[in-house]
């Protein structure tokens, strides 16, 4: 556990079982790494099922996870900074060496986002994380969902809900609350779920407020939605819902707490949760936004704050610097960088051996739960070979 134990793989602990594995390779993800799972992104350390390189839910055979202490790769794209060790594989498109002169800011040989070039002639491989180069196309897979039924109506709700409701605890009653500046806003969603509308005064101006006196449904929210503005997230029947759903939950979303003007979308939350989630939704209407955390100063009352918040953007157009097919989304990579780390790192073992970080990468493969020193390591894959042998310290 503590130690190399052969030359091409390593002992890790079985979190489940708590039994030494002998694990194909070392590769692993630093603590902190979410992955792309059913129905969000998940921390790694507790993931039960991921989605892989078909698009849909599977389940996780085996959490891995051992001690490390050395050089990661840091990869940055669309906002999104994965770290990883050297060795890890990851799926990959390599750059097509095509002029470009559209954007001074890069090489002048380097892959040009243009309409005529077809993504179905896009050759993937697996390239380890040492080895990867700024504009190599990360494959990114369209997770595929059930649909559950509601109504856009009751879609576009739970969005304004998410982005300015929340649902206030008196010992055994609940009041469900949507704040808006915009009186008709909540007349248009009053018929829904029913409820009064109230006008407060404040120092900053008028405000318009939605109230629903119920214990059940307020509970219910709190389950679903999460207890407070930090701890929000989308609910799973809003993520496997129909486009048309999501559609008007993005709507609702983005007129309680977004932007939109000529170019761009902009929607901010204090929930790293629902930041990705957020995220997840737009991949599952075929865009791939940008994600960034942002630091803001508040003035309320004589007294000042700060918070931090995720801020999610697209264009209007939703089309991006980047490729995709039925499948896949094909993500250039923004900046690489190595660090050093010390810490827990983790890894999984999955059904088709891979996982999505969003992008793909190949799993962690247990091969015999008891080995001797000596046995030859072999498993079907790119990544294979090796025995088991001792360390320097005989571990």
């Amino acid at each position: 556990y503590k130690g190399t134990a052969c030359t091409n793989g390593l002992l890790f602990r079985d979190e489940e079982t708590s039994e030494i594995l002998v694990a194909q390779n070392n590769h692993c993800f630093i603590e902190g790494t979410k992955i792309l799972s059913n129905p969000r992104f998940i921390d790694i350390s507790i993931a039960e099922n991921s989605i892989g390189k078909f698009g849909f839910p599977q389940r996780v055979i085996r959490r891995f996870v051992r001690e490390y202490d050395g050089e990661i790769i840091k990869i940055r794209f669309r906002g999104i900074q994965i770290g990883l060790t050297p060795e890890h594989p990851v799926m990959v498109v390599e750059p097509i060496k095509i002029y470009r002169y559209d954007y001074r800011e890069y090489p002048r040989y380097s892959l040009p986002f243009h309409d005529s070039i077809d993504p179905s002639q896009f050759k993937v491989k697996w390239k380890e994380a040492k080895d990867l180069e700024r504009f190599d196309l990360l494959v990114v897979p369209k997770p595929k969902k059930e649909i559950t039924q509601i109504s856009p109506e009751q879609a576009y709700w739970y969005g304004l809900y998410y982005a300015e409701g929340c649902v206030q605890k008196q010992r055994s009653s609940r009041t469900i609350v949507i704040d808006s500046q915009n009186r008709e806003l909540l007349k248009r969603i009053q018929p829904v779920f029913g409820g009064k509308i109230f006008k407060e005064e404040r120092p900053e101006g008028k405000i318009y407020r939605l109230k629903i006196y119920n214990v059940k449904f307020g509970n219910w929210l709190l389950k679903e939605f999460g207890d407070g503005s930090k701890h929000k997230r989308i609910p799973s029947f809003i993520l496997e819902a129909t486009n048309e759903c999501k559609e008007a939950f993005l709507n609702g979303l983005i007129d309680g707490d977004g932007f939109r003007t000529k170019k761009r979308v902009g929607i901010t939350t204090s929930s790293e949760q629902g930041a990705y989630d957020i995220f997840l939704l737009l991949m599952s209407l075929g865009c791939l936004p940008y994600i960034y955390k942002s630091e803001q100063h508040h003035e309320y009352k004589g007294y000042s704050y700060d918070s931090k918040v995720w801020v999610i953007g697209y264009s209007q157009s939703r089309k991006g610097k980047y490729y995709e097919d039925e499948r896949y989304f094909y993500v250039p990579i923004h900046k690489i960088k190595k660090e050093y780390y010390k810490g827990k790192v983790f890894n999984l073992e999955t059904d088709d051996h891979t996982y999505g970080v969003p992008f793909l990468v190949h799993n962690c493969c247990a091969l015999e739960n008891k080995a001797r020193i000596g046995d030859p390591i072999l498993q079907p894959s790119p990544y294979d070979g090796g025995t088991v042998k001792k360390d320097k310290v005989g571990e």
